[in-house]
């Protein structure tokens, strides 16, 4: 099945003048670091977005070696002279990688670079404080059932939805913003 689906999607690819790329590199809960490619194109006018790859990346995150895994990545898909843009973060080696990969533009990713401006307004003095302070109250009620289970009367008893609180994720401002929604959602309506 794997050859079949990836012999249809050579084909694919291969009818587009023209690709571009993402990559983004995470690490697992059990600290396994993967890399994916994803490949961009025209098809008939619509918009066409394959996963090419999501791979264990076990060497040094280095610019050279991301370089090394791109390259391969589009000679095995056949579609290095028809790549004209590398979206990636904007971590120093994505930089540095991209730069090394001749004829192909690269675009910082747009929700990454906004995600890092509206982070640095959240750790302005003022929102800093009164996010801690939320923190502390989610975190509270993330760790004890006992105060998870009184809360969720408490919503019955005031007629609220039983939504659970949100914690915010540091790669994430819009979980920030989630977190303080819900919060004013569950505990400032009651104490109204």
């Amino acid at each position: 099945m794997y050859s079949e689906n990836k012999k249809a999607l050579l084909y694919d690819i291969k009818q587009a003048e023209y690709v571009s790329i993402t990559s983004d590199g995470w690490t697992s809960r059990v600290t396994d670091s993967y890399e994916t490619v994803t490949c961009h194109y025209l098809n008939d006018w619509k918009l066409e977005s394959k996963v090419l790859c999501t791979t264990k990346f076990d060497e040094s995150h280095t610019a050279e070696n991301i370089t090394s895994f791109l390259e391969s990545v589009m000679d095995e898909w056949d579609i290095r002279e028809k790549t004209v843009a590398l979206v990636t973060d904007n971590a120093s080696n994505m930089l540095l990688a991209a730069s090394k990969l001749d004829g192909i533009t690269h675009m910082p990713c747009f929700a990454h670079t906004l995600n890092l401006a509206a982070q640095k307004g959240l750790k302005t003095d003022g929102v800093s404080r009164v996010l801690s302070k939320i923190r502390k109250v989610v975190t509270y009620f993330h760790k004890s059932t006992s105060a998870t289970e009184l809360l969720r009367s408490k919503h019955t008893l005031l007629g609220l939805p039983g939504h659970k609180l949100i914690k915010d994720v540091t790669t994430r401002w819009n979980s920030t913003y989630d977190m303080v929604e819900r919060y004013v959602e569950q505990l400032y309506r009651q104490l109204s």
